[in-house]
């Protein structure tokens, strides 16, 4: 952890001569978490990255007379989002919605705030470690409004931020006022170390993804597009929605009786209502929404948690279904390539990976993922969907646990009729 009251971390160096910094005061002015400090050999002032999320691997500093700026990964998308948001600073109020549920004197912030929906999301599975390591502290979520569904329980604050998701990456020099008002208010305050990707079992995502419903009532299988339209499958919308329909009708065609629904986030609602009320399927069900809200978002989480397959364009749209639906078939597009598994959250920590490896399929395509057909989607799909029995009983280690075969001599004939429906004779 990152003390911040009463005494500030220091350890800093001077990006010009190497000798450490005093560290005088912190900063939380949105995305970023940074650290004043002066350096008594140069005489100059700086702000650095704090060692926390994108800072933790990209720290930036800044000289403030200069604006010279010091980036030794030389990552330039965050080093300039930090420039610009130093000589753009925003004044204005900023509404930080305080949810207490427990009085702690010593507390602990987790700054999820971020400008892109994937980061904070993943930021916020870093709440599970500190819930469980440090239960005699106060845990803080400080996250954008939309996120508050998926705080767990435990918590003994939210610190809710009211803004679009694109105003994170700014400086609020108000919202890091009020954030100073709060920690002052306590005896000890420290800020955690956020990992910006969980690694697998370091979390349970039924601890974030709460109480599903009941009433949705299905039929089977279900499958699901996450719909967007900042990145394709095709050329085009019109081309998107076609590979869509036809995905559709393929399914339909060999299974029947299906469910097949589309979630996600539209640009606005004329174009909503113009491709999809007059060009998508009617077969499919429309839950995407142009202004989504608490209740889309729960809707959406309650599909994921049904589905049988979820399909989608690489992006922070898949994370929460690749942890919730039976399998994913995620459409990769070149420039994508080396993001690859970011948006995976594997749902098994155990010595055999291979059933995640089985549901999360990943199918590389070109730039805009033209190359990509709905014939070859449907194939991958059938494949998972009618193959997952198989393969759990042919890899699964519950299925070649000896000890298990030992004491229950029984479940032979069971076995070697299971094998007979395939055509194999002999087990080895």
């Amino acid at each position: 952890m990152i003390e911040l009251k009463p005494n500030l971390m220091q350890g800093y160096t001077c990006p010009i001569c190497g000798t450490e910094l005093a560290a005088t005061d912190f900063l939380i002015t949105g995305m970023r978490t940074l650290v004043e400090g002066s350096c008594n050999l140069c005489k100059k002032d700086f702000i650095t990255d704090m060692p926390t999320g994108f800072g933790l691997y990209y720290p930036t500093t800044i000289e403030l007379d200069s604006k010279k700026v010091f980036d030794p990964v030389n990552v330039k998308w965050h080093s300039d989002l930090l420039l610009n948001s130093l000589e753009n600073k925003i004044e204005h109020a900023v509404n930080l919605n305080i949810i207490k549920f427990k009085e702690r004197a010593e507390i602990i912030i987790i700054n999820c705030l971020d400008f892109l929906y994937g980061h904070a999301l993943l930021k916020l599975f870093n709440v599970q470690y500190y819930l469980d390591t440090y239960k005699s502290k106060g845990i803080c979520v400080l996250i954008p409004r939309q996120f508050r569904i998926l705080v767990p329980d435990g918590v003994s604050e939210i610190w809710e931020v009211d803004m679009p998701l694109k105003e994170l990456r700014l400086w609020h020099t108000q919202l890091d006022k009020k954030i100073h008002d709060e920690v002052y208010k306590r005896k000890k305050c420290y800020l955690c170390v956020c990992f910006n990707h969980p690694v697998a079992g370091s979390f349970d995502i039924h601890r974030f993804v709460k109480n599903p419903s009941n009433n949705l009532h299905f039929k089977k299988p279900v499958f699901v597009f996450i719909y967007r339209e900042d990145r394709l499958w095709g050329k085009s919308m019109n081309k998107q929605l076609k590979n869509i329909n036809n995905l559709y009708t393929l399914l339909k065609n060999y299974y029947t009786d299906i469910t097949f629904i589309a979630t996600g986030i539209t640009k606005d609602k004329k174009s909503i209502n113009r491709l999809f009320a007059n060009k998508f399927h009617n077969g499919i069900i429309n839950e995407t929404t142009d202004k989504p809200s608490v209740n889309h978002e729960k809707l959406w989480l309650d599909i994921y948690g049904v589905a049988d397959c979820a399909i989608g364009v690489h992006g922070s749209n898949m994370i929460i279904p690749s942890a919730l639906a039976e399998c994913i078939v995620e459409l990769l597009p070149e420039s994508r390539y080396s993001n690859i598994f970011q948006e995976y959250l594997p749902t098994t920590n155990d010595d055999n990976h291979l059933e995640n490896l089985y549901r999360f399929r990943i199918v590389y395509g070109n730039k805009t993922l033209e190359d990509i057909s709905p014939e070859r989607i449907f194939l991958i799909v059938k494949s998972l969907i009618d193959g997952k029995v198989r393969f759990r009983d042919y890899m699964g280690k519950e299925f070649q646990d000896r000890s298990y075969y030992k004491e229950k001599s029984d479940r032979l004939k069971e076995i070697t009729d299971y094998f007979l429906k395939y055509k194999i004779n002999k087990m080895t």
